[in-house]
């Protein structure tokens, strides 16, 4: 069995088990010959544990360095996905803002027309037209051509007759043109205050509009802040396993019960299939 078979993730935990199953078979092995002389079988068993081990912690820093790599994807993949999210829920907030806007001022725009045109009716209409007030002079002179039509002097009365039609008829022209800069005054004066209207609605909108963006921006704040955290905790945490990795290389067993090897044989059957049987064995 290779490294990268060592690594498939349904033999971890089998292979884990076997590698420190060896590593004790080797070490009590090594002592064992160490201690009845026999230095050449110690050396072997020495070397042979030192290769155990240094393929056990290349493996290892392999496995940690993709599980590693595999929680930093896995991390970044949640927070793009959660800001994509984001994103769109907060595009479709703005749109439907945006839409309520423009309906707003559309609104606003044709309810501006139906009152100017109500109020144009009003100045312009007939029900506008007021009786004119005709100056002294007019009134005098159409007193006077009264009093001459009655005292039968009617060359005289006809002559200041012309001349009071022509007096009444710029009178009433002036009257007229006065009267129609009233009107356009006064549509004027109301077309001002419309615009100043539409003006503080656009204004409101706008104002509307940036404090939501200013919500948005304030939220993707807190979220990449968030995303900072998780990935500065397990930038930490994985560091903190690396130097655990360093320190222990081969790891510790998981707890189970050990089998008692009382008889040197035994042992030393156990050290021959060790050597047989090692996941890094060379073929």
């Amino acid at each position: 069995m290779d490294v990268a078979e060592a690594m498939a993730p349904g033999n971890e935990e089998m292979e884990l088990n076997a590698i420190h199953d060896f590593c004790i078979i080797l070490t009590e092995h090594q002592q064992q010959c160490e201690r009845e002389g026999n230095y050449v079988e110690a050396e072997m068993a020495r070397k042979r544990l030192q290769e155990l081990k240094t393929q056990e912690e290349k493996r290892r820093r392999i496995e940690l360095k993709r599980r590693h790599r595999g929680e930093r994807e896995e991390l970044e993949g949640s927070y793009e996905a959660e800001l994509q999210r984001f994103q769109d829920a907060w595009n479709e907030r703005l749109e439907e803002y945006d839409t309520q806007a423009t309906e707003l001022d559309r609104a606003m725009r044709e309810r501006h027309e139906v009152e100017i045109q109500e109020m144009r009716n009003k100045l312009f209409g007939s029900s506008a037209i007021r009786k004119p007030k005709f100056s002294s002079q007019l009134l005098n002179m159409r007193k006077i051509e009264q009093t001459l039509a009655h005292q039968k002097k009617y060359h005289e009365a006809h002559q200041l007759k012309v001349r009071a039609d022509a007096l009444e008829r710029w009178e009433l022209e002036k009257l007229r043109a006065e009267n129609e800069q009233t009107c356009l005054n006064k549509e004027a004066g109301f077309r001002q205050k419309q615009a100043q209207e539409l003006t503080a609605l656009r204004k409101r909108i706008r104002a509307g509009r940036e404090e939501l963006l200013k919500t948005r921006q304030s939220d993707v704040d807190r979220l990449t802040r968030r995303f900072n955290n998780l990935q500065r905790e397990l930038d930490t945490h994985q560091h903190l396993e690396k130097n655990k990795t360093k320190k222990n290389p081969v790891g510790r067993r998981p707890a189970q019960p050990r089998r008692k090897m009382s008889r040197t044989a035994s042992r030393r059957s156990s050290v021959s299939d060790a050597y047989r049987a090692s996941p890094y064995s060379m073929m």
